[in-house]
């Protein structure tokens, strides 16, 4: 209560930098307060939506993302048309997240209701104890996955943060160099991108997806992970591309992107520990109506032991590093693009990773 009447006062205060922060900070609380306290909140809210500051009205706007109630929902439906393009932005993301956040809640509710169907099924059928194992198995898996998941996310987080604290140190500076800021900032927007594709890609593993195809050309796609990948590492790679200029091939660019990023970031951690510079090559040759792209690395390579469930969930707990990007690797090619995803890897000479795709998916249907 004291910690509410504080927030409450600060979001009160001349200084707006003051009130500003205690309105994100609301926001942030607002989900886990009393009904009591939680109204005492909203109308707080709501007054400041009409704050002299942009910063603060867009505060508020951030704000309203994760508590829906009429008065908030007016709020932000007039925070959308807000003077300040920021403060429109803010809302209009806010809608855009309140409208994604119940559609999954109302797909959550249609699943929980059709496995308990099944699972009634099921104890029909074999008894009691075959559910109970089944639950125990789902357990698992359900753990395996988010700690997979949380592998994944990290990857893209590390060098999120390093962008970051780079950008802030050129702020401290006496004299700002924009030119290295605005570099900082695109490669952290550039970061936000990608790990935003991967959280999408991650919720694919278990939804259904509609591709977005598009003529792309393959070598921007390519030299396109490759410079996520630089991005992402400070080591020094020479990576060699040998793929034509204006070849084009139908495909969903960001996901194609996802699976190229992740290959060649397995490729690269597979010359950890080595005493030599890494090297990669990216091919790609034209057979009939499919292009065949190889990765090859000169890396650590993998065992046969490794190598035969290199493309299973769990697999990223084993040396080589390879598991759940590859995992949904596969889906991205073989479900979802009708192309095809090998491996050949000898310990202690390196992998090559060969992805077919058609050039047009009509051809492919």
């Amino acid at each position: 209560m004291r910690d509410l009447r504080r927030l409450l006062a600060a979001a009160d205060s001349d200084d707006w930098r003051k009130a500003e922060e205690a309105v994100d900070e609301l926001g942030e609380r607002l989900g886990a307060l009393s009904e009591r306290d939680a109204k005492r909140a909203t109308t707080k809210l709501v007054a400041l939506s009409r704050h002299k500051k942009w910063e603060v009205r867009r505060a508020v706007a951030r704000a309203a993302v994760s508590v829906r109630g009429e008065a908030l929902e007016s709020v932000v439906a007039q925070l959308s048309v807000d003077e300040n393009s920021w403060v429109r932005d803010a809302a209009r993301r806010t809608i855009a997240r309140r409208t994604e956040r119940a559609r999954t809640n109302l797909v959550k509710e249609q699943h929980d209701d059709l496995l308990a169907r099944w699972l009634a099924e099921i104890e029909l059928s074999h008894g009691a104890r075959a559910v109970e194992t089944l639950r125990r198995a789902a357990s698992k898996y359900a753990e395996l996955l988010m700690r997979e998941a949380y592998h994944e996310i990290v990857k893209a987080v590390a060098p999120l943060d390093l962008v970051l604290t780079n950008l802030e140190r050129e702020l401290e500076q006496k004299r700002v160099d924009r030119a290295a800021s605005r570099g900082h900032l695109e490669r952290a927007k550039s970061r936000l991108r990608l790990l935003t594709a991967m959280l999408t890609s991650l919720r694919a593993l278990t939804t259904e997806v509609v591709p977005q195809f598009e003529h792309e050309e393959l070598r921007e796609v390519v030299s396109e992970a490759v410079a996520l990948i630089r991005e992402r590492n400070r080591k020094k790679i020479k990576v060699e591309i040998a793929v034509a200029k204006h070849l084009a091939v139908e495909l969903h660019r960001v996901r194609i992107l996802q699976v190229f990023t992740n290959v060649l970031q397995n490729a690269l951690e597979s010359y950890d520990g080595l005493d030599r510079r890494p090297w990669l090559r990216v091919t790609a040759t034209i057979e009939g109506p499919r292009v065949l792209i190889q990765f090859v690395d000169r890396g650590c390579g993998m065992s046969d032991e490794a190598l035969q469930d290199v493309f299973n969930l769990y697999a990223s707990k084993k040396p080589d590093g390879l598991g759940f990007g590859l995992t949904l690797a596969r889906k991205i090619i073989e479900t979802e693009h009708k192309g095809s995803i090998r491996l050949e890897s000898k310990s202690g000479a390196g992998t090559t990773v060969t992805i077919t795709l058609p050039l047009e998916q009509e051809a492919a249907s």
